[in-house]
């Protein structure tokens, strides 16, 4: 029997680093961190293709923005969360929502304090989009309930974000055909995303009444919808190199994490779990821009 106690106690010291780590996983991933570094890698992305210096205040805005508007879209949908059991990931929510209250309020605070470095012109820009961010959520209107706009709004706000403001801070001409191109690719990009995220939520939104692709068509179609968008952004990232946008390292980078995205929805099926989507799906983006980064040192 002490041979048995023993056993089962170096057992539980063993496992109890990789408690700790699924811990801070669970931590890095259900409270948007992740996705708004993520948010913030694609942003650097744009800079790099248009050799532009990057705006460190812009890059931190994107992150708090990103942080504050995920984090309080989850506060507001959190009564709804009880009504989804199986879900880790709302199930953390819920039980983490101080943690997220304190997240929401540091970002709010982390986005006036790199506006005050921006200048507030950019105001014009961030507002319009800003106010549609939290329509998209927001009881009573909720725009992601008006039948497959969900994913299109998220891609378009995304792309806006990523591509476009970057530009306009940067003086350059924002309706260049280039950059409408490369609005265009990254909007493709985070539609295919959004789509295949969409098989996640299918649960969440029948009980919400919101009406997407594969609640809709089915997981295989919302699949389908996600291959055939990774593959207009391919021809969107070709076009870009035979306009000279993208060189041949980035183009080739470009191409790389596409085809390692397109694998990966290609395996998506209803019951993934969240480190899939949160990690795999949303870790495209850094991972593009490390491809591109690694690609450009040749």
């Amino acid at each position: 029997m002490f041979q048995l106690n023993a056993l089962i106690a170096c057992l539980n010291l063993s496992l109890h680093p990789l408690k700790k780590l699924q811990t801070l996983k669970d931590f890095l991933l259900f409270s948007n961190l992740f996705v708004a570094f993520c948010a913030s890698a694609i942003t650097v992305q744009t800079y790099l293709i248009y050799a532009i210096k990057p705006s460190p205040a812009y890059v931190l805005f994107v992150f708090f923005a990103t942080l504050f508007l995920y984090n309080f879209q989850r506060l507001i949908l959190s009564p709804q969360y009880n009504k989804a059991p199986g879900s880790l990931r709302h199930s953390w929510i819920v039980e983490h929502k101080r943690t997220l209250i304190v997240l929401t309020f540091f970002s709010a605070c982390g986005m006036l304090v790199s506006i005050r470095f921006l200048g507030w012109n950019i105001l014009r820009t961030i507002i319009p989009l800003g106010i549609i961010s939290v329509l998209y959520f927001l009881p009573g209107i909720q725009l992601r309930k008006i039948p497959v706009i969900k994913s299109l709004m998220v891609a378009l706000i995304w792309a806006l974000v990523s591509v476009f403001i970057p530009v306009q801070l940067s003086g350059r001409n924002m309706l260049h055909t280039s950059v409408l191109l490369l609005i265009t690719e990254r909007a493709l990009f985070f539609l295919s995303l959004c789509v295949v995220f969409n098989i996640r939520d299918m649960d969440h939104d029948r009980l919400s009444n919101v009406r997407t692709i594969p609640s809709i068509y089915g997981v295989n179609t919302a699949i389908l919808a996600g291959l055939s968008g990774i593959v207009a952004t391919g021809i969107c990232t070709f076009l870009l190199f035979l306009r000279g946008t993208y060189s041949a390292q980035i183009v080739l980078a470009v191409f790389t994490s596409l085809v390692i995205t397109f694998l990966l929805i290609l395996k998506c099926k209803k019951g993934s779990n969240e480190t899939y989507y949160l990690l795999g799906l949303d870790g495209m983006l850094p991972l593009q821009l490390m491809i591109v980064c690694l690609f450009n040192l040749f």
